[in-house]
């Protein structure tokens, strides 16, 4: 992503992300005018004038969240997390059959069996690559399906799950104003997204840059879940809540581990888990 003059230019750098770069600029058309996000001026996937998928957008005057996390007040973060509950719900609401279509997708999967099918492709790869003792890999494999019956209740929609607050703007009076960065936007349960936020809550520095680091204190980031919870309720209306989303960190922990397999804080979560 690059800052030229005005505007934002974004490039798609890896062709295997053509797939999850075209679904964004999709739903910057489809939303715009309902959901506070960029509008493109420009959306390019022929590849003529640059070997690569790019966009452009109006530079917007905020910056992430993320960034300024650690400058508000508890009124400031919860009132952030309310005006962005708000915009998750237009989200989920949005007509998933035309997403589908435009993509060629089942509009009605089975949530259990995509979540499940997923965790074992995972652990297929891993296997493939000798990342796991195999006894580990049979540990997760149990465990997979020990749980996976946690995960038959599903209320679907148009998830934009990737909610770390560096995918959000916040100007500076410390307002929500922009989603940004919507590749991580996918047909699921609307309670998968609570993943992200129970690891932002307990260890809010595995989304932060080297340079921000220092700023990840639990305290400023401890009350997420109440806060999500209070706003957008229906998340946590899920038995076996828990446990379901310690499936879902562990489908975000085997994926990662297929490229960082030495990564510590990957094989520690993955024992807490287990341990659980």
């Amino acid at each position: 992503m690059y800052a030229v003059d005005r505007y934002i230019l974004k490039v798609c750098v890896n062709t295997t992300n053509e797939p999850n770069f075209e679904r964004e600029t999709f739903l910057y058309q489809a939303l715009y005018g309902q959901v506070p996000i960029p509008r493109p001026v420009v959306a390019d996937t022929s590849k003529t004038l640059l070997n690569k998928f790019y966009m452009i957008y109006p530079k917007i005057e905020a910056e992430p969240a993320g960034q300024r996390w650690h400058l508000l007040d508890d009124c400031q973060r919860k009132k952030f997390i309310e005006d962005l509950c708000r915009q998750l719900r237009r989200i989920d609401h949005f007509p998933r059959a035309k997403y589908a279509r435009q993509f060629g997708l089942n509009p009605n999967p089975v949530w259990k069996d995509e979540t499940v099918n997923g965790l074992f492709r995972a652990l297929s790869t891993i296997q493939e690559k000798g990342i796991l003792p195999e006894v580990t890999r049979k540990d997760i494999a149990k465990y997979i399906q020990e749980t996976a019956s946690v995960l038959e209740a599903q209320h679907l929609g148009l998830v934009f799950w990737d909610v770390q607050l560096d995918n959000m703007l916040i100007n500076t009076r410390n307002r929500f104003t922009t989603l940004i960065d919507l590749e991580g936007v996918s047909i699921a349960s609307i309670d998968y997204r609570l993943s992200i936020v129970r690891i932002m809550s307990e260890r809010p520095h595995l989304f932060m840059s080297v340079e921000m680091e220092s700023y990840a204190a639990v305290d400023d980031y401890q009350r997420l879940l109440e806060w999500y919870g209070e706003f957008y309720p229906e998340l946590f209306d899920f038995p076996d809540l828990e446990k379901r989303i310690d499936l879902y960190e562990l489908g975000d922990v085997l994926h990662h581990l297929v490229d960082w397999p030495t990564t510590k804080q990957l094989h520690d979560r993955l024992a807490r888990i287990l341990a659980r």
